[in-house]
């Protein structure tokens, strides 16, 4: 059981960063190109697909993490919830739960430059939001390699 979790998880983590990074790079790069009239059309487009999939993938990673802490043993009784590999899995949670709060008032500004086609706006918030989720996205990776080599 706590294989096909690990899986579930690693898979879910593959979806979430690969979908984050496409959307972040790949998609606001392309928009970031447009015009502000394209740029409407084909965010208006897109935004139906692009939040389920990070979300729900974000949902899943989510949740087998958690499920793997406890299927693994690291976390026995309370105190395991704040020692070594638990503490930073915690901390990973954390930080991308808090991001995602940090992260709502960027995105409403970025479609907010959308809707109402303003070029240096969108751009603004586009290249902040997209910084921060390179900083989240490092961090956690950080925090899943230290883990995984048993710092």
């Amino acid at each position: 059981m706590l294989d096909l979790v690990h899986f579930v998880h690693i898979a879910g983590a593959t979806v979430f960063v690969g979908s984050v990074v496409f959307f972040d790079w790949a998609v606001g790069g392309a928009l970031a190109r447009m015009t502000p009239e394209a740029r409407k059309s084909a965010a208006h487009a897109i935004r139906p697909f692009s939040g389920p999939i990070i979300m729900g993938s974000l949902a899943v990673t989510l949740l087998a993490g958690i499920a793997r802490l406890f299927l693994s043993g690291a976390v026995t009784g309370w105190a395991d919830l704040f020692s070594g590999y638990a503490g930073r899995a915690i901390l990973a949670l954390v930080i991308v739960i808090a991001s995602e709060g940090l992260a709502a008032p960027f995105r409403k500004h970025m479609r907010a430059g959308i809707d109402t086609l303003d070029d240096s706006a969108f751009l603004l918030w586009w290249k902040r939001y997209r910084s921060l989720n390179a900083l989240v996205l490092a961090a956690v990776l950080l925090l899943m390699v230290s883990m995984r080599l048993g710092w």
